[in-house]
């Protein structure tokens, strides 16, 4: 309780100082979804004005906020679920997969895939996540760029594996990718710009 009482009376003093210096509290901007956390350690109000906080003015400055809140949003962890090799045969091979990707594309997917070196369609979000150039070099990267969804195949593999309760592992390898790389915003651009620095 008193450690409580504390944190109260400091707000109190905080917003006291803010108006007693003739500083304008900012904005309160409250985010469409979780942000992450970002720790940092705030400046106490009577040493900003010997600070640049003093002169810059939030309202002045101009950026996407629906971007920024993408890339810094708390992503939840993609259901997946992988296909082990039993005796020679995979596990679920005569279960039928739902799929709506494309066969030409789904068959383009699936190759390149193969050819990335990685085994579980979860690694390579991890891997991107992490931007890993150990698992993922140049030669793979522009592979990986083959395959990736458009907007579009991130648009409808949402809404497929949504009214599939959110489960994605009754579908086809292509239509798994395609889920557990839904969330990304600009894929293409992000993998280029990525592919330009390595180069």
């Amino acid at each position: 309780k008193k450690k409580k009482k504390k944190k109260k009376k400091k707000k109190y003093i905080y917003k006291t100082n803010l108006q007693e210096l003739g500083l304008q509290p900012k904005p309160v901007i409250n985010p469409e979804m979780k942000l992450k956390k970002i720790h940092w350690d705030p400046i106490p109000p009577t040493t900003i004005g010997q600070t640049i906080w003093k002169e810059i003015d939030d309202g002045s400055i101009k950026y996407n906020a629906k971007h920024f809140e993408l890339n810094f949003q708390v992503r939840s962890r993609k259901p997946m679920t992988s296909v082990k090799s039993v005796n020679g045969k995979t596990e679920k091979e005569t279960t039928e997969r739902k799929e709506f990707v494309p066969t030409k594309r789904s068959q383009q997917v699936q190759i390149g895939f193969k050819g990335l070196g990685i085994t579980k369609i979860e690694d390579i979000r991890a891997v991107l996540l992490s931007m890993d150039e150990k698992q993922l070099d140049q030669e793979k990267l522009m592979k990986l760029m083959d395959i990736i969804p458009s907007q579009e195949e991130q648009t409808e593999a949402e809404k497929q594996v949504t009214a599939n309760g959110g489960d994605s592992s009754s579908f086809g390898v292509a239509e798994q990718l395609f889920y557990s790389l839904s969330d990304f915003y600009d894929l293409e651009k992000r993998l280029k710009m990525w592919l330009f620095k390595m180069q």
